[in-house]
């Protein structure tokens, strides 16, 4: 099946969450499937469509460090988009292997971002869809890599993968974030309202990248994944 890949370059979170909200209310059931490319203009942070971020953040110390936020059409909790990757994809509900089972439709994805993951890190380091999932704290659920969830990729009992998604009658939308490295533990500290999600994203988290990551390293890895990303979801069918 062809793809339409849209890469929307460098927006602002704003834009970039309603770009994805108008692709998929444009969608249609003989629509091709879509994957979408961006980069943020500027460090930023999204956040599930039903989360209220000052529960969770000091929106002052946020802009301190001229963090921008930006709420998404999706699900889910915050996620900071400093050291991961962060991609679209709208399938329509022609797709095959489409389901109204929404756990059925996180594995359709998650399969292929399991793929192109093996092909950026050691094969032997596979993810796999988490069957079972252990409990975790209320406030973890505000915070999406302090608690691997059913509908995540786990790489040794971490969270290397996540995502939010939004279904109508004509398809759906997959927003999905990739662990590169972890984020500052300074800056955690200074805007999470509860210390302990600290540690949690620390300890939750698989990052692709070496602890002694450079910026080019970002850069290139970022890269890398989209074009597996788009090997894979476009080889499958």
């Amino acid at each position: 099946m062809e793809w339409q890949l849209i890469d929307s370059g460098k927006l602002s979170p704003q834009a970039i969450m309603a770009k994805d909200e108008e692709l998929l209310k444009n969608l249609q059931q003989e629509s091709l499937p879509i994957l979408h490319l961006y980069d943020w203009s500027a460090p930023c942070l999204t956040y599930g469509y039903f989360i209220d971020p000052q529960k969770y953040l000091n929106l002052e110390a946020l802009q301190n460090y001229q963090i921008g936020l930006a709420r998404r059409p999706t699900g889910g909790g915050i996620i900071f988009h400093l050291t991961d990757l962060a991609f679209s994809v709208l399938l329509p509900s022609s797709y095959p292997g489409y389901s109204v089972n929404t756990l059925e439709n996180y594995a359709l994805v998650n399969r292929q971002i399991a793929h192109a993951i093996a092909g950026f890190k050691d094969k032997q380091a596979t993810p796999v869809l988490l069957s079972k999932i252990s409990s975790h704290k209320a406030d973890y659920q505000g915070f999406c890599m302090a608690k691997p969830t059913q509908y995540d990729l786990i790489i040794d009992g971490k969270k290397v993968g996540g995502a939010a998604q939004r279904r109508t009658k004509q398809g759906l939308l997959h927003q999905g974030s990739l662990s590169l490295a972890l984020l500052p533990e300074e800056l955690l500290k200074n805007v999470l309202k509860n210390q302990e999600v600290t540690s949690a994203i620390k300890q939750q988290s698989y990052c692709l990248l070496t602890e002694a990551w450079t910026a080019q390293d970002l850069r290139q890895a970022r890269q890398t994944l989209r074009d597996l990303i788009q090997m894979e979801l476009t080889k499958r069918s």
